[in-house]
């Protein structure tokens, strides 16, 4: 089917007419476009399920590496305990070490 149409009076081309070429979209071309459609659908789909399975894998790994690290600051957490107690010792040491050497120095 084609149509025919004026470009109109204040055209450069004047009155010259140009015929459109009409697709006449049919049940069949519809079910070509649309199975077309369906299988980069099915394409995107599938891509998305890879990269979905990638991330998986990869969290699953970063869990497992974030359970050691966890591990590892408890540890490090009970070391800083022990040399905080171990300072407050010294500390308290120096303080009487301090106070005997300051008696000493008034008697």
């Amino acid at each position: 089917m084609s149509d025919t149409r004026s470009l109109g009076e204040n055209h450069p081309a004047g009155s010259v007419y140009v015929a459109w070429e009409r697709t006449k979209w049919t049940d069949d071309m519809l079910d070509e476009r649309f199975a077309s459609m369906d299988k980069k659908f099915d394409l995107l789909l599938a891509e998305i399920r890879l990269v979905r399975d990638d991330m998986r894998a990869g969290f699953a790994g970063l869990r497992t590496e974030m359970a050691g690290m966890r591990d590892e600051m408890a540890a490090d957490r009970a070391h800083l305990v022990a040399l905080h107690r171990q300072m407050i010792v010294i500390v308290a040491a120096l303080g009487v070490a301090l106070i005997g050497l300051v008696g000493v120095l008034v008697a």
